[in-house]
């Protein structure tokens, strides 16, 4: 469970990324 987590934390920050690339904090 360790590594999904850790899988889920770079996923959720590409998903940002493209659904909202003109919103780069």
């Amino acid at each position: 469970m360790g590594v999904n987590r850790e899988r889920v934390v770079p996923c959720q920050m590409l998903c940002m990324r493209i659904t909202a690339p003109k919103q780069t904090r």
